[in-house]
């Protein structure tokens, strides 16, 4: 039985739109100035649009490249730069602690309970029986 399917041929795809990290430097250090002008927030998706990028993935691919390693990384840690300062400045830190949990931070909080003879030592036993 044949395939009826059309045939997909693969390219290469398309060029590089940067061909060098201080290019694509350039570009960011121009998207956080205009930005900051305008008094508008700074973020991730507004970095990857001033880029010329469609997807925050395309940003991600110029990360894996070794020679724009440290540039993507410089990018988005002024981004993270600009989202933890506004949490800190916030009437309503919400949203800025939502998106420092999207750059890897966390929140937790440890419990260390203790009795007069010292720290309370705890187990748990899982016992399975058969019925």
């Amino acid at each position: 039985m044949a395939d009826d399917k059309p045939e997909i041929k693969r390219g290469r795809g398309q060029p590089p739109k940067y061909t060098s990290p201080e290019d694509m430097q350039r570009v960011g250090d121009k998207y956080f100035e205009d930005t900051l002008a305008k008094g508008e927030p700074v973020t991730v998706t507004g970095l990857c649009i001033a880029l010329g990028f469609t997807t925050r993935q395309a940003l991600l691919n110029y990360e894996a490249k070794d020679e724009y390693l440290d540039t993507v990384k410089r990018l988005k840690l002024q981004c993270e730069h600009y989202v933890e300062q506004m949490a800190w400045t916030s009437r309503n830190p919400a949203m800025g602690i939502f998106c420092l949990k999207n750059f890897s931070w966390s929140d937790r909080t440890d419990l260390a309970l203790s009795t007069p003879n010292g720290p309370l030592e705890s187990r748990i036993e899982i016992v399975l029986k058969k019925a």
